[in-house]
């Protein structure tokens, strides 16, 4: 196999065998001038050319990777430090609201919302039948609570009306979330309307 020295410097530089050590020649600082990568025992070697077309000595490519996460560091420190600062305050505003909504949401029973349950523990069922668009809110507040299912079967009645059957749960689910609606909705959100 033939023997290229590929540094100046004698025997220190190394030598490199051809081919056992390939060489390549992109542009690896788009300045538009080749440069030479080469690949050794010891790692890669990356050789710039320089403004003159004269190749500089070249430094080891763990050294330059060194450098290049040096800086890589230094410039995520500062988004770092806002995506830290970002996160608290998100945080914070999440404890906020998650306070707000739970004062918002503890609702005083009247004793006519209390009979009013106990009457509807008693059903086995009831079909409630309403616009498609109440049902739409019905079922989107109703299906927070734990015990509401959504009707298995919703039967279009005409004039954007639909009958379903509920279950007792599911009653029982619907009738505290409206209250719950009603109780908590603010002046002029449409809710409580």
């Amino acid at each position: 196999m033939p023997l290229i020295q590929a540094e100046t410097g004698g025997k220190t530089a190394g030598k490199w065998l051809a081919d056992n050590h390939p060489r390549f020649f992109p542009d690896t600082t788009d300045d538009s001038r080749f440069d030479i990568v080469g690949c050794h025992d010891d790692g890669v070697r990356v050789s710039l050319q320089d403004e003159d077309r004269v190749f500089v000595e070249p430094p080891h490519a763990l050294e330059v990777l060194g450098g290049l996460r040096e800086q890589a560091d230094e410039e995520r420190e500062e988004p770092h430090a806002d995506l830290t600062a970002l996160r608290k305050e998100t945080a914070s505003l999440r404890a906020g609201m998650e306070q707000a909504a739970a004062a918002k949401t503890t609702v005083e029973v009247s004793g006519g919302h209390s009979a009013l349950l106990r009457e509807a523990a008693r059903a086995s069922s009831t079909t409630v039948l309403c616009h498609r668009d109440a049902r739409k809110f019905i079922t989107a507040h109703a299906g927070r609570q734990p015990h509401f299912r959504v009707a298995a079967h919703v039967l279009g009645k005409g004039e954007g009306r639909v009958r379903a059957a509920l279950p007792r749960r599911s009653l029982i689910a619907l009738l505290i979330a409206l209250h719950s609606v009603k109780e908590t909705a603010s002046e002029g959100d449409g809710d409580k309307e």
